[in-house]
């Protein structure tokens, strides 16, 4: 049902035992490949960033997390108006 599907993802780029890369991958080769994610770290670095643009990964949020950015990225991904 609607009420249950899924619009966007939120994922951190270090997790156990995968990474966030891999679950963005999974994600991208799955029937949810337009999916849009945002991804969270405490530690990236540039490759970490390319990577995740290279995955279609558009907004990349440093730790710690900024809750007026992290609302703005949310509601431009879902289509909402400010």
């Amino acid at each position: 049902s609607s009420s249950s599907s899924i619009g966007l993802l939120i994922t951190d780029l270090r997790m156990e035992p995968s990474s966030g890369l891999e679950l963005i991958r999974k994600v991208r080769g799955s029937t949810r490949a337009a999916l849009p994610i945002i991804i969270m770290s405490g530690d990236a670095d540039a490759k970490d960033v390319i990577d995740a643009m290279h995955d279609g990964v558009l907004d990349f949020l440093l730790k710690p997390i900024d809750s007026v950015k992290l609302a703005k990225m949310v509601k431009r991904e879902l289509g909402m108006t400010q």
